[in-house]
């Protein structure tokens, strides 16, 4: 502490003064208050308040310690205060939320929230809409182990699929797993509420992608199963033909299940496609050839259901009879001749010339 005297224009009375000052400087200068508490001082308290202080702090470091970061309370709304909802979850540090996160908060609701961090009053900021996320991605977790069956409600269409929401959050629903049929028109659908499940989850993006066509096809295999159960072998059904491929046709028995028919079991006669005897839509009767109840799979004919050309080839030719045929394959070594609708013989080589080709 330093003090200037200017002793020019001073009195007597004020030299004398000065003096007695200069002296009692100097003598403080000398004094060491070793019994006063400067840190409590500084913080404008007294010892007592200083005790009471430190008790306080270990309380609320005791509380502090014991709450969980990420963890979701159980809180009670005590006030409303300009932009902010106080809550009580049962520590002695009060949480605050910003009001934005609800709707139309009430005294005394009992709601669930998560820890985020603390403010510089020394109060929980906590959220209520993280707290819900947290809760709803755990019942999403639990509900995908457990291959439960999901509802949701289909909010807006989107590159590729539709956005859904589960639970609050928001899924992708691919396109292809909307129906067991392509989906043209995904406007459709949104607005609606549907059934389905959980069929990925990616922990790290914090992405669900769910199915709806996954519920039809369990269906469909079901009923599958049911029919499959009361079809016998030798009996007639009606189907449409539905496929054509270069070794058979797929027939549609309904219920959903399609049975082949193999190129062989088309038509007596020999043919190079199924398109020879069939068309995509044609309606026709086929005999049921053979059930797999396994693999749910059915074995169709259509030739058996008309009389076999060489059951009465014995009344058409005998030995020695000069018939005309039409020759429907060569071979290296021989060729062969149709004689009658599904009935070829063989023209050995041999046979064919007396000279020697």
């Amino acid at each position: 502490m330093n003090i200037i005297l200017n002793k020019k224009n001073m009195s007597v009375e004020e030299k004398n003064e000065s003096l007695i000052l200069k002296d009692i400087i100097h003598i403080n200068k000398n004094v060491k208050l070793s019994y006063f508490d400067w840190s409590s001082y500084e913080l404008g308290l007294s010892k007592e308040e200083q005790e009471e202080r430190k008790k306080i702090e270990k309380l609320y470091s005791d509380t502090i310690s014991s709450i969980h970061e990420f963890y979701i309370y159980n809180g009670k709304i005590i006030k409303i205060i300009d932009r902010n909802v106080v809550i009580d979850f049962g520590f002695k540090a009060e949480g605050v939320i910003s009001l934005n996160e609800f709707q139309l908060p009430k005294v005394n609701d009992i709601i669930e929230v998560i820890v985020e961090k603390l403010d510089y009053k020394g109060r929980c900021i906590i959220s209520y809409n993280k707290a819900k996320k947290l809760k709803s991605w755990e019942i999403i977790q639990e509900k995908f182990i457990k291959n439960e069956i999901i509802i949701f409600f289909v909010a807006a269409r989107t590159k590729g699929g539709l956005i859904v929401v589960l639970f609050g959050i928001e899924c992708f629903l691919p396109g292809s797993q909307i129906y067991i049929k392509p989906v043209k028109d995904f406007d459709f659908y949104v607005g609606k509420t549907m059934e389905g499940k959980i069929v990925k989850i990616n922990n790290k993006k914090k992405n669900v992608v769910v199915s709806h066509k996954i519920l039809i096809e369990k269906y469909i295999e079901k009923k599958k199963r049911k029919l499959i159960s009361k079809l016998e072998k030798g009996q007639v059904l009606r189907g449409i033909v539905k496929n054509i491929t270069h070794y058979g046709s797929f027939i549609d028995i309904g219920g959903g299940i399609d049975g082949l028919c193999h190129i062989t079991d088309i038509s007596w006669e020999r043919i190079e496609h199924p398109s020879e005897k069939l068309e995509i839509g044609q309606t026709i009767n086929f005999v049921i050839l053979s059930i797999d109840k396994i693999k749910n799979r059915v074995q169709l004919g259509l030739k058996q259901l008309q009389s076999n050309p060489w059951n009465s080839l014995e009344e058409e030719i005998k030995k020695g009879k000069v018939v005309i045929g039409t020759v429907t394959v060569v071979t290296d070594y021989g060729a062969f001749v149709e004689i009658f609708p599904g009935v070829e013989g063989l023209v050995h080589v041999s046979e064919m010339s007396w000279s020697k080709t």
